[in-house]
């Protein structure tokens, strides 16, 4: 990651940060939760690509690091993220 034009990166903001007297985590969960409502977006990522039943051997090869609104919604209710910039990095599908 890029600092801010320094070169210097700047450490993870710890927990998520409150937000309009909510914690981001909450907020996140609810935006998460409003894409898992749409059908299309659920219907494509709404749960993790089963690669056997669309028989697609060579998935994992290309993508790296799969994730779906699903795992992030349950990641976010059980608090699994320890700082917002790893609910980023799970949003980039």
């Amino acid at each position: 990651r890029m600092g801010h034009g320094n070169g210097v990166v700047p450490p993870p903001t710890p927990q998520f940060p409150m937000l309009d007297g909510l914690p981001v985590g909450i907020q996140c969960l609810r935006i998460v939760n409003l894409l898992l409502e749409l059908p299309n977006a659920a219907a494509v990522f709404g749960k993790p690509v089963d690669t056997v039943k669309y028989d697609l051997p060579t998935y994992f090869d290309v993508v790296k690091k799969p994730m779906d609104l699903g795992t992030v919604s349950k990641k976010l209710t059980q608090g699994k993220y320890q700082y917002i910039e790893d609910f980023e990095s799970d949003m980039h599908l």
